[in-house]
């Protein structure tokens, strides 16, 4: 018997899957990328400091802020690579 919906005679036909994302706790998805948000102290966002997280693979991740950040953007950004 053929796999699928091939048979004789009839024209196979696509399978449509709907996936329903569901929010993580920790992660939030931004298109195609996962973003992580830390709050830091002020002393710690003036001055530099680490934010360590795990990653959804389990992988601790490091990311140095070494730069001042404002309220209204991003400190700093890794590209975590597999």
């Amino acid at each position: 018997m053929p796999a699928g919906d091939e048979r004789p005679g009839r024209i196979p036909a696509d399978i449509v899957f709907t996936i329903a994302e569901s929010p993580h706790p920790v992660f939030k998805r931004e298109g195609n990328d996962l973003v992580y948000t830390a709050r830091l102290p002020l002393a710690d966002a003036l001055s530099g400091t680490t934010v360590n997280f795990m990653h959804l693979d389990g992988r601790p991740v490091s990311v140095p802020v070494q730069e001042v950040s404002s309220a209204s953007r991003s400190a700093a950004a890794a590209k975590i690579t597999s």
